[in-house]
C-alpha cells in the first residue's frame, strides 16, 4: 500500500467552507495569540539585567521593578491603541491596514516590513529562549542549541500546516499550565520571602565575573543605560499587536471577542510580568550565562529536583514554542494581506488544502531557520533585533491611529490623539536609543531588511499594475 507522506504530515484536504469552522473562541484565541505576550514573562526581567549587570553588577537588580513598572505604563498606552484599532479595522491587517489607509503607501510598506520582520523574530527568539530553557534543566543538551532550534521551528511549521484547529488544541494546555505554575511560583516565593523562609540567594561569583566581563564594570548606570535597558525590555510587550492583526479569525461578534481576548492577554501579561520582577528583586538571583533567571527562581522556590520545578521548565519551554506559534499565525496572515494588495507574489495569499496560508508558513519557517543559522541561536543578539523591529511596529501603529483620529474626529478623539502621541513619543525615543546602542551588534540588519522589503513591495506593486496599463494602451 502506497503511503502519501504529505497526507500523513499535513492531513487530509479540508473543504473550502470549512474555513468558518476554524474560527476561534475567546478562550482558544487567548491560547493561540496570548502565548507570545504571556511567555515574555519568562525573560522580561532577564532582558533588563543583561543590559544593566555588565555596568552595575548585583546593584542592577534594584532597577528591575521600576523599569518593569515603566514598561507596564507603555503597555497600557499600547493596549488602548490596539483596542481602538480592533474597532476601526475589524478585517485584520492591524498596523499595516491603518497606516495604508491614513498615511499612504510608503507608511503601509514600512509598517508591513516591520511586521514581517517582527513575526519572523517572534518565531526565532521564542524558539531560542525555549531551547535555552531546556538546556538550563537538561545540561547534556548544551552545545546543540542551533540544531534544536531549527528542528523545533519545522515541527511548529508542520503543526500550523495542519490548520488553526490543530494548533489551538495543542496550544491551550501549555498556555494555561504556564500561567498557573508561574502564578504559583510568584505567590509561594513572595510568601516564603515575607515569612523569612527564603532569603536572598547567594551570589555566584563565577557567573557574575562572566556577566561583567571578568569583574570589570563600565562607568555605572547612567541615563543612557537606563533608557537602553527600558528599550530592550520592551520585547516583553511583544504579542499585544497580534490580536489586532487576527480579528477575522475570531467567531462572531469578532470585534467584541477580539477586544475581550486582548484585555485578558494584557491583564495576564501585566500581572505576571510585575510579579516575576518583584520576586527577582526580592531573591536577587545572579545573572547566568547558562541558566535562565526564571529557572534560578524556580529552583530556589520549588527545589531543583521537585516536580513543580520540572513542570515550570516544561511549561515555560512549551509556551515559548507556542509564542513562536503566534508568529506562524500572524506572519502568513499579514503576508496574505500584503500579497492581496499586489505587493508580494499572489500565491502567498492562497489558502492550501488545510485552509491555511501554507506557502507563507513555509516562508516563515525558512526565514526563521536562516536567522538561527546565521546568528547561532544567540538569544541576546536576536532579542535586540526583535526589540528594534517591535518598537518600529509600535511607533507606526501609534502614528497611524493618531492620523485616524484626526480624520474621523469621533467622540473623544482629542483624548485618543493624546494617548497615541504619548505612546509614539515613548516608542520613538526607545527605538532611537536601541538602534544606536545595538547597531554594531546586529541592529544594522534591520536597517537593511526594512528598506529592502519596501523596495520589494514597490517592485511587485508595479508588476501587478502592468497588465492593466497594457490593456489601457491596447484600447
Amino acid at each position: 500500500m502506497r503511503i502519501d507522506l504529505k497526507r500523513v504530515i499535513v492531513g487530509r484536504p479540508l473543504p473550502a467552507d470549512d474555513h468558518e469552522a476554524q474560527r476561534l473562541t475567546k478562550a482558544a484565541g487567548l491560547a493561540v495569540f496570548g502565548p507570545d505576550a504571556v511567555s515574555n514573562t519568562a525573560f522580561g526581567a532577564e532582558t533588563l539585567l543583561r543590559v544593566l549587570v555588565p555596568v552595575a553588577a548585583m546593584a542592577a537588580l534594584s532597577y528591575v521593578v521600576p523599569l518593569t513598572v515603566a514598561i507596564l505604563v507603555m503597555l497600557a498606552f499600547l493596549g488602548l491603541s490596539y483596542a481602538q484599532m480592533i474597532n476601526a479595522y475589524p478585517r485584520g491587517g492591524g498596523t499595516y491596514a491603518v497606516c495604508g489607509r491614513q498615511m499612504g503607501s510608503l507608511a503601509a510598506e514600512v509598517a508591513g516590513s516591520a511586521l514581517l520582520v517582527d513575526y519572523t523574530l517572534t518565531v526565532t527568539v521564542s524558539v531560542a529562549v525555549a531551547t535555552r530553557t531546556t538546556t538550563s534543566a537538561v545540561t547534556g543538551l548544551r552545545g546543540r542549541e542551533t540544531l534544536i532550534c531549527v528542528g523545533l521551528i519545522w515541527i511548529l511549521a508542520v503543526i500550523n500546516l495542519r490548520g488553526i484547529r490543530e494548533s489551538k488544541r495543542v496550544a491551550m494546555v501549555p498556555a494555561y499550565t504556564y500561567v498557573a505554575v508561574v502564578a504559583g511560583l510568584v505567590v509561594w516565593g513572595l510568601l516564603r520571602s515575607a515569612s523569612g523562609g527564603l532569603g536572598r540567594l547567594p551570589v555566584d561569583q563565577a557567573q557574575l565575573r562572566a556577566a561583567t566581563d571578568g569583574g570589570r564594570l563600565v562607568t555605572g548606570v547612567t541615563a543612557v543605560y537606563v533608557l537602553r535597558a527600558f528599550a530592550a525590555g520592551t520585547v516583553a510587550l511583544s504579542g499585544v499587536e497580534a490580536i489586532s492583526n487576527g480579528v477575522p479569525t475570531f467567531e462572531q461578534p469578532r470585534r467584541r471577542n477580539a477586544r475581550i481576548t486582548l484585555a485578558w492577554t494584557l491583564g495576564l501579561l501585566g500581572s505576571t510580568l510585575l510579579g516575576v520582577a518583584i520576586l527577582t528583586a526580592r531573591l536577587r538571583p545572579t545573572l547566568s550565562t547558562t541558566e535562565t533567571v526564571l529557572s534560578t527562581l524556580g529552583a530556589a522556590v520549588f527545589g531543583r529536583n521537585s516536580m513543580l520545578y520540572i513542570l515550570l521548565q516544561a511549561a515555560t519551554m512549551l509556551i515559548l514554542l507556542f509564542a513562536a506559534n503566534t508568529g506562524f499565525s500572524d506572519f502568513p496572515r499579514i503576508t496574505a494581506v500584503i500579497a492581496g494588495d499586489g505587493r508580494l507574489p499572489r500565491p502567498l495569499a492562497d489558502r492550501g488544502e488545510r485552509q491555511v496560508f501554507s506557502k507563507a508558513i513555509l516562508l516563515a519557517a525558512g526565514l526563521s531557520s536562516g536567522l538561527v543559522l546565521g546568528f547561532g541561536s544567540d538569544v541576546e543578539v536576536l532579542a535586540s533585533l526583535w526589540a528594534v523591529a517591535l518598537l518600529l511596529t509600535f511607533t507606526m501603529s501609534q502614528l497611524g491611529m493618531a492620523a485616524h483620529h484626526v480624520r474621523e474626529r469621533k467622540r473623544g478623539w482629542r483624548v485618543s490623539i493624546a494617548v497615541n502621541a504619548l505612546g509614539a513619543t515613548a516608542t520613538t525615543l526607545s527605538l532611537g536609543v536601541l538602534m544606536v546602542t545595538t547597531f554594531g551588534d546586529g541592529a544594522w540588519l534591520l536597517a537593511i531588511a526594512v528598506p529592502t522589503l519596501v523596495l520589494t513591495f514597490r517592485a511587485f506593486a508595479r508588476r501587478s499594475r502592468e497588465p492593466d496599463d497594457n490593456l489601457t494602451t491596447a484600447r
